[in-house]
């Protein structure tokens, strides 16, 4: 039944694709200049800052495709669709598998996907977008989003989504929001969970209590010293970071508990880690029991860790579920298109449930869908972490927050300071930067 509906949701998008396609075929070659790219483990790239204390889950690779500003034509009845997906990746052939079902569907609408290097799809983007060119669907990371919406490289979706929203979790949608207007069709999805080794923890704390008694009876964790991946304990505490103005309320309670809690767990023995790369290392070679970091990196830890490997959401708090932030993959419709209608059809195709369900079986995303399945227990654990993550703010003010609030968390951790000083101190300045 699930083959069926998997091939259904492909005829009923081909059939925009005839309706709105011309009767004349053109043909559109893939970009000679592109070369495939790996891609991270959950098949998307988190909207992580770059800061020191972060290990960048967006795949480094070598500058194989040399960058362009030339704007990529645009012809009436072919579309373009840009992704990272490595070429031998299953990621890659489930996508090569709908073009080609769509393509037999709708002769007449030439649809070409082409691979661009993940370290060069979104300059590449906004550079033709900007000129006036670039494809028609862009399959990317949320991280850009924000700026590209802005900077108007994007079409409001809202209208063509609208009756297709129950597919999609809430905050998926909301972390594709710009000032209040939907940029892009969530795709997979990223968080922050707890990962633990089952050969010595058997039973994975769910609570900060837990973990805190956890560490204090000698096992070993390592945190990374930043406020992306310890996010999720601010809201474990009841913490808020924006009101509706975005204005910093981060010093109105929650946020100072965490940090005395990231506090208490540094002196019961907790290691807490500048590099993203030595956290993983910690882990990987078993140094330290738990480690709480990125759902990309679920294929990484299993292959050093193999059965032993248990994933677990981050625990929850005296002030509700933790709430690390939600990042993701999303696809995404260029400005420049003359071709709306046939790119949220095909966009809306792209991660309907039947589709979502191939790619969590093959490629081990993590689902935007509440309704795709995995009988993978680690899997099934970071989509349950993600359910309960907080949509990642795409407005402005956040842009002003990592650097305060890292430097409170190294006063709190490394300085002894005290955490409600810290916490108004950054909230403070956050503000002041902002204007608010």
């Amino acid at each position: 039944m699930r083959q069926i509906a998997f091939f259904v949701s492909l005829v009923l998008v081909a059939a925009v694709l005839a309706a709105c396609s011309t009767a004349s075929r053109l043909p559109v070659e893939p970009d000679a200049t592109a070369a495939p790219t790996s891609t991270t483990a959950t098949g998307a790239a988190s909207a992580a800052p770059t800061t020191a204390a972060t290990s960048d889950p967006t795949p480094t690779v070598a500058a194989t495709a040399e960058r362009t500003s030339a704007p990529t034509p645009t012809l009436p009845n072919a579309l373009t669709l840009w992704h990272s997906y490595a070429a031998d990746s299953p990621a890659a052939q489930i996508l090569d598998d709908l073009i080609a079902q769509a393509r037999q569907a709708a002769p007449d609408m030439q649809i070409a996907a082409t691979s661009i290097p993940g370290d060069q799809i979104v300059n590449r983007f906004e550079t033709e977008a900007a000129a006036g060119g670039g494809p028609d669907l862009l399959l990317a990371s949320s991280s850009g989003l924000g700026r590209q919406a802005r900077a108007g490289m994007l079409r409001d979706l809202d209208s063509a989504v609208a009756p297709q929203a129950s597919r999609y979790l809430p905050n998926a949608l909301d972390s594709m929001r710009v000032d209040g207007k939907l940029y892009g069709v969530p795709a997979s999805l990223t968080t922050i969970a707890l990962y633990y080794n089952t050969g010595t923890i058997q039973n994975p704390p769910r609570t900060t209590d837990e973990l805190l008694s956890a560490v204090k009876g000698g096992a070993r964790i390592a945190l990374i010293r930043s406020t992306f991946h310890n996010f999720g304990f601010f809201g474990a505490f009841g913490g808020r970071l924006f009101d509706d103005s975005g204005r910093c309320v981060a010093d109105a309670g929650g946020f100072a508990e965490a940090l005395n809690y990231l506090r208490e767990l540094k002196a019961a023995g907790a290691q807490f880690v500048t590099s993203g790369r030595e956290a993983e290392a910690l882990f990987k070679e078993g140094q330290v029991d738990l480690a709480i970091n990125g759902s990309w990196l679920l294929d990484d830890f299993r292959a050093a860790l193999g059965e032993q490997l248990g994933v677990a959401p981050m625990p929850d708090g005296p002030g509700g579920a933790a709430s690390p932030l939600l990042g993701g993959t999303g696809v995404y419709v260029n400005a420049n298109t003359d071709t709306f209608e046939q790119a949220t059809a095909l966009a809306l195709a792209l991660t309907s449930q039947e589709v979502q369900q191939r790619f969590v079986e093959q490629s081990a995303f993590v689902p935007s869908n509440p309704g795709v399945a995995t009988a993978d227990p680690a899997l099934a654990s970071l989509a349950e972490a993600a359910r309960a993550s907080a949509p990642y703010p795409q407005r402005t003010e956040l842009d002003r927050f990592w650097q305060p609030f890292d430097g409170a968390l190294v006063e709190v951790l490394e300085n002894n300071a005290d955490p409600v000083a810290a916490v108004q101190s950054a909230c403070t300045a956050m503000n002041e930067a902002n204007g608010k």
